[in-house]
């Protein structure tokens, strides 16, 4: 039920609503130890067990030089946040994939410019959220691909139509570059970070579309 504490975990870990829970078996399938394992590999973790991997933690394997070196050089070399031109984002709340990863950018997009690290202020980032609205839009080429894929894993034909009915963010999209070419041609300030209903106008500072 939605009311399990796992539930209500995984769904404050991926930063998506409850009710985005019937697309999460067919991203979450998608996530196996065998891709895990291609990461570490790729950053001198090898040979570990599948027991290690299910409750992989960075702390563990720091004694690791090879693993060590490759995580300060990422963490050295991470621009997330610095940001040196006008950025609008727009994504969708079910987005499980990209959602955690998003509001995170935001979040050090302004400890950076708090920070005084950054002369360029976070006035220059905007977010626009739509609501109900997953990675890909209603109107997407791809969902009859994802749907096979949903098919194939024995996900039944109600989850799959999920991906047909969920909303779409290309008017907000559209919206948003018409914006974004006003600020960086004009100087006109978009309208501040928000989340919108599929196929509502932005609405500006002023709480008007």
């Amino acid at each position: 039920p939605t009311t399990h504490p796992k539930i209500k975990a995984y769904a404050a870990a991926v930063a998506t609503p409850l009710d985005a829970r019937r697309l999460w078996p067919f991203v979450g399938a998608r996530q196996n130890m065998d891709n895990l394992r291609k990461s570490l590999e790729q950053m001198g973790l090898t040979g570990l067990p599948d027991s290690q991997l299910r409750n992989f933690r960075v702390k563990d394997h720091t004694q690791n030089a090879t693993f060590a070196a490759n995580l300060a050089k990422a963490q050295t070399a991470n621009p997330t946040g610095k940001i040196n031109v006008p950025v609008i984002e727009v994504t969708g709340t079910y987005d499980d994939i990209a959602m955690s990863g998003i509001l995170a950018y935001k979040e050090r997009v302004r400890a950076i410019s708090k920070s005084g690290a950054k002369p360029v202020p976070a006035d220059i980032h905007r977010l626009y959220q739509v609501e109900g609205v997953w990675h890909i839009s209603v109107e997407d080429d791809a969902i009859p691909g994802f749907q096979y894929t949903m098919s194939q894993m024995g996900l039944d034909r109600a989850v799959q139509d999920q991906l047909t009915v969920g909303g779409t963010y290309i008017p907000t999209v559209r919206e948003a570059i018409e914006h974004l070419d006003r600020w960086v041609s004009n100087g006109k300030t978009p309208p501040p970070d928000q989340t919108v209903k599929s196929r509502e106008a932005l609405k500006s500072s002023t709480g008007k579309p």
